[in-house]
C-alpha cells in the first residue's frame, strides 16, 4: 500500500493540469518550450504538465513571454486540489465561488481575479465545473466545495459590483484591463472616466488613456475622455499643445477636438 501512495504521489506530480483561458474575441498561440504548442481560441483549453518551472510563449493576441512554476508539497498532491491558470492577456475575469453545504447553508461567498496572465489557486474541487446542486450527507455535517469559472457576463457588472462596494481602485483596474483589449467598449469608458473624476483620480485616468490618443483609426470617443479630465483654463492650454504636437506628427490624421482655449473652438 505505501508503494502504491508512493507511486501516486509521482504520478500526480507528473501529470498536473494547467488551465488556459482565452476570453479575447481572437485565437492565441500559446507554446510551453520543450512541451506543446497549442492554439486557443475563445474559451479555456487544458495542458498536462509535470511540476517543476517552466517558459511561455504567448503570440497573435496578447503577446507575452513569461516564466512560471508548478509545485506543490509531497502530502499536498494526496489531500489539496490546486489549479494553475494561464489567462491570455489577463483578460479574463475569473470567478472564485466558496459554497458551504448544511442543514442552513449560508449564502455562497465569491471573489474576482483579473489582469495576471498566471494565477495559482491552492484548493480547488471544481475547476471550471459546475457546483452540485446537493450533496448527500448526514443532516449534522457541512461540506465546504469551491468552483472558480470564467465569469459570464459583461466586464462592466463587475466594475458596477466594485464600484457599489466602494473598491474603486480595484473597478479602476479592472476598466483599464478590459479597455487595453476593448478600446471601444463606450459604457466601460464612460464608467471609467466618472469614476476617475469623482474621486480625484483624474491624472490615473489621464496617464493610461493618454497612450491611446495614438490608435489608428481614431477613436473619437476615447479623445472625448481624454479631453474631459482636462476640464480647466491651465489643462486646456496643455491640451490644445498636445493635440499641436499630434497634428504636426500625422497632418492627415487630425485628431478630434472637443474644446480648445483661447480663439480656437469647435
Amino acid at each position: 500500500m505505501l508503494l502504491g501512495f508512493i507511486v501516486r504521489n509521482e504520478y500526480v506530480r507528473r501529470h498536473r493540469t494547467l488551465h488556459i483561458v482565452n476570453a479575447l474575441s481572437q485565437p492565441a498561440t500559446v507554446e510551453i518550450r520543450g512541451i506543446e504548442r497549442v492554439q486557443v481560441r475563445q474559451g479555456t483549453t487544458e495542458l498536462t504538465l509535470p511540476e517543476g518551472r517552466h517558459h511561455a510563449s504567448i503570440s497573435g493576441v496578447a503577446p507575452e513571454e513569461l516564466d512560471f512554476e508548478l509545485r506543490t508539497g509531497f502530502f499536498d498532491r494526496w489531500f489539496n486540489d490546486p489549479v494553475w491558470v494561464l489567462n491570455v492577456g489577463g483578460a479574463a475575469v475569473l470567478t472564485l465561488i466558496s459554497a458551504t453545504y448544511s442543514r442552513n447553508s449560508p449564502p455562497p461567498s465569491f471573489s474576482f481575479h483579473f489582469g495576471q496572465t498566471f494565477a495559482f489557486f491552492p484548493d480547488i474541487s471544481h475547476p471550471f465545473t459546475s457546483l452540485p446542486e446537493s450533496v448527500r450527507m448526514k443532516s449534522h455535517e457541512s461540506r465546504t466545495l469551491t468552483q472558480l469559472e470564467v465569469h459570464s457576463g459583461k466586464p462592466l457588472g463587475v466594475f458596477q459590483y466594485f464600484e457599489g462596494r466602494g473598491q474603486w481602485a480595484e473597478a479602476l483596474r479592472l476598466a483599464e484591463v478590459t479597455l487595453r483589449f476593448q478600446p471601444d467598449d463606450a459604457w466601460m469608458l464612460h464608467s471609467y472616466v466618472t469614476l476617475a473624476g469623482s474621486h480625484r483620480l483624474a491624472s490615473r485616468a489621464q496617464e493610461f488613456l493618454k497612450p491611446g490618443l495614438r490608435n489608428r483609426p481614431v477613436q473619437i470617443e476615447w479623445h472625448r475622455a481624454y479631453q474631459g479630465l482636462k476640464q480647466d483654463r491651465e489643462s486646456e492650454s496643455r491640451l490644445a499643445a498636445e493635440y499641436d504636437t499630434l497634428l504636426k506628427a500625422e497632418p492627415d490624421n487630425a485628431p478630434p477636438r472637443q474644446f480648445w482655449s483661447g480663439d480656437r473652438s469647435c
